[in-house]
Formats: C-alpha cells, structure tokens, sequence
C-alpha cells in the first residue's frame, strides 16, 4: 500500500480478526488450531507502522451473535470452512448434541465474532 498511495495518502481497512468464532469452533472441531490466530489490531498496527503508516484510528470489536435453531448453525459451521476444518454433521454429531444441549437451556447457541479497524496515513 505504502507504494501506490500518494504522499499523505490514507489507507483504511476493515478486518475480520483472527479470534473470530473461536468459541463455536472450539464447541465444535475438537482440538481446533485457528490459521489465523495472530491477525488482530495490535499486530496488524505494528506491521502498518513498519511500512511507514501512522495510525490515525484503531478499534477492536467483539460483537455476539446467536443460533437459534441447529439448522442455522450446521449451515453456518459449512459454509465457513476454515473456521470449521472438516466439519460434517455425521463426523461432529456427538459435538451437535452439545450445542443443542446449550440451545434448548438458553433459547440459542452463543458465538462471538471479530472485527478490527485501521486508519492510517502514509508517512512522508
């Protein structure tokens, strides 16, 4: 970024951070690994200071977010691959029982996302 932005130039970035769904991957995929797991604000803030940006805005954010049905989550648990590796609902069955156990005691199944922002200006 720092090569094609004009001098003063700003680079803004919005981020899906590596702690993402952890809990409902943990839930589900026994002995869960993230790919990501490094790739948060700080980090990423360092890494933008190094490449000659200054950090003019950065924020952090946790939001939740609910399942209320089981079908809601398999489908979600599919689609995300990499935050489920070799998610299948007959090979995570005994894991599905669980969450459901936590579905019919709350009213839904509890996941936690997260999202980072950046605002830099490239330094002259």
């Amino acid at each position: 970024m720092h090569r094609v932005l004009k001098p003063n130039g700003i680079f803004i970035t919005q981020q899906v951070g590596g702690q993402n769904g952890r809990r409902l991957s943990n839930m589900l995929i026994p002995h869960f690994i993230p790919k990501y797991e490094e790739w948060k604000l700080h980090n990423t803030s360092q890494q933008l200071q190094k490449e000659h940006f200054e950090i003019i805005y950065a924020n952090e954010y946790h939001p939740y977010q609910k399942f209320f049905t089981i079908e809601a989550l398999i489908y979600y648990a599919k689609v995300i691959q990499w935050e489920f590796p070799d998610f299948t609902v007959s090979n995570n069955f005994q894991q599905l029982l669980e969450a459901e156990k936590e579905r019919l005691a709350k009213g839904y199944i509890l996941n936690y996302q997260h999202r980072f922002i950046i605002v830099s200006r490239k330094r002259t």
